[in-house]
């Protein structure tokens, strides 16, 4: 968002959100130029990082650095458009940002979700700054550049996607009564039908449901309202004014009174209907924008100084695996020997070691079919293409003449294996098949090396957070990850057993298990006396218990 002075990279600055002062707050990303040209009145802040995050969707803490980066990686989308309207001298309204966040604050600041959602009634202004600042951007480019539709571009859309504008627009206006009782549900349908009472009336007087009151009015419905999407197939086909049902309505019966419809069943009835209209110009004001900003984006980067994000930040812009194996042997050293190392580089670090690991494992995998293959015909190692081409050829013809079948396969199986060495050769150099076995036998040792530093860090992760609310979900994660690790099944049982300690009714057969893997764990070797004590301390409760 645009600061009221210039920013220096590392210091904290006076953050000013578009059009207030809202305090000091560290900027976590600038817009940049496709050249790293910095733009320093274009950045995201803490503070509308932190809301962002608080109100996605997405907060698995294993995904928590990903989450973060991806917030910030589409706020810059909207610094980029800030900025365009900046550069064209168009304002941004300051005063109706300010006055509908403030609005909406007013409205949902009572509301007993918003402190569960975003911790302090702060953090919740700050989220609602920022949407109203979004939609003030989006509602400027569009009205400003993209407002005016062609009479021949809403013909042309009309023509290219008629039959997804009539399945989306088609519409019907329902009134509905919900009984619990079917008997009573037919006595209410033949009252109206009988012309005794009125369907609104009786929708006050009988219905069982929050529609009551108003006479049990839903209102104009299409194939893509959600919740009464059912009541949309079974009355679309109907008369006006006609009365369906009963209906079983999850565990009530239903009455439906189908009011009125619209169906779009030529261009001119589409153009006729201005809701439709408004909506068809909406979309091609939004396919504008899109096409628009896919190429107007690339004239624009980013950076990111926020330390927690640096790591995600660096494979992100990494261009290939040299230098995503570069950066993992750069922050495996990072968090051996750094303090007060933030849980994303743990996170960040995690999801880089396993992309490594999968890359390092397919190579292993190569590699052993290569070896094996020409251990099997040791021949032709080192031979050239022609060469090989030209045994291949030969193959093609025994596979084609003789008459033989074992020859034909022997053949075939001969022919993938020359087709594999072929291709194998293009990618490496080995001078003799002793390099190919010591080859893979460092690989084995890296794999090795790089699974026991993926798992100590993960363990790191878990101390770090052990009396933290998300020490559960972290040693869940990593037990499945490990299920078989001494020391990782010991810290995840001692969480389930924590876990059933709390609880007022003890389950007997629960702890009869925990207590048998406690015992278990007394066998292994790799684990310290000290955990060993910890654990006899455990079973010595559970006997107790039961």
């Amino acid at each position: 968002m645009r600061g009221s002075e210039l920013m220096k990279r590392v210091l904290l600055g006076f953050y000013i959100l578009i059009f207030v002062a809202i305090g000091f707050s560290e900027p976590v990303s600038y817009l940049t130029s496709k050249d790293g040209k910095i733009y320093e009145k274009y950045f995201i802040d803490f503070e509308t990082l932190k809301s962002e995050y608080l109100s996605s969707s997405n907060k698995e803490f294993f995904e928590k650095a990903n989450t973060e980066y991806s917030i910030i990686k589409g706020l810059i989308d909207f610094l980029v458009i800030d900025k365009y309207l900046n550069d064209k001298n168009i304002t941004i309204d300051s005063t109706s940002i300010k006055n509908n966040a403030q609005e909406m604050f007013n409205k949902y600041k009572n509301n007993e979700n918003v402190l569960k959602i975003y911790g302090t009634l702060d953090d919740f202004y700050n989220y609602l700054k920022v949407q109203m600042w979004k939609n003030e951007i989006i509602t400027k480019v569009k009205k400003v550049f993209f407002d005016e539709i062609k009479n021949e571009e809403l013909d042309k859309y009309i023509k290219d996607n008629f039959y997804d504008i009539k399945n989306g627009y088609d519409r019907i206006k329902l009134k509905l009564i919900t009984i619990s009782n079917e008997a009573s549900i037919l006595s209410i349908k033949k009252e109206i039908l009988d012309k005794k009472i009125t369907f609104e009336d009786a929708a006050k007087k009988y219905s069982e449901d929050e529609l009551s009151k108003n006479g049990g009015e839903i209102g104009w419905i299409d194939r893509n309202t959600k919740k009464y999407q059912p009541l949309f197939s079974l009355t679309i086909n109907s008369t006006p004014n006609e009365v369906l049902g009963p209906i079983k309505i999850e565990d009530k019966y239903g009455l439906l009174l189908l009011e009125d419809k619209i169906l779009m069943q030529t261009k001119e009835d589409i153009l006729k209907d201005q809701y439709a209209v408004n909506k068809i110009k909406e979309i091609i004001t939004q396919d504008k924008v899109s096409n628009w900003f896919k190429k107007y984006r690339d004239n624009y980067d980013f950076t990111v100084y926020y330390k927690p994000l640096i790591i995600e930040y660096r494979v992100d812009k990494a261009k290939d695996f040299k230098e995503k194996n570069a950066l993992e042997t750069l922050y495996r050293e990072k968090l051996k020997t750094e303090k007060d190392i933030p849980d994303e580089w743990y996170l960040s670090y995690d999801k880089l070691s396993e992309y490594i690991l999968k890359d390092r494992l397919s190579y292993k995998q190569d590699l052993t079919v290569y070896y094996n293959e020409i251990k099997k015909y040791p021949e032709y190692f080192g031979k050239n293409k022609e060469e090989i081409d030209k045994e291949i050829e030969k193959l093609k013809k025994i596979e084609s003449t003789d008459d033989s079948t074992i020859n034909v396969q022997k053949a075939v199986e001969k022919e993938d294996i020359l087709n594999d060495l072929l291709y194998y050769s293009e990618f490496y150099t080995f001078k003799t098949i002793e390099e190919i076995k010591t080859e893979m036998k460092k690989i084995d040792e890296y794999i090795s090396e790089l699974e026991k530093i993926k798992r100590d860090f993960l363990i790191k992760l878990y101390k770090k957070n052990e009396d933290t609310e998300n020490s559960a979900e972290i040693i869940s994660t990593i037990f499945k990850k490990y299920p078989k690790d001494p020391y990782i099944k010991f810290e995840y049982t001692k969480l389930i057993y924590s876990k059933i300690k709390d609880l007022k009714s003890k389950d007997i057969e629960k702890l009869k298990q925990i207590k048998t893997i406690f015992e278990s764990l007394l066998n292994e070797d790799s684990l310290s006396s000290k955990v060993k004590d910890e654990i006899k301390k455990y079973i010595t409760e559970i006997k107790a218990e039961l």
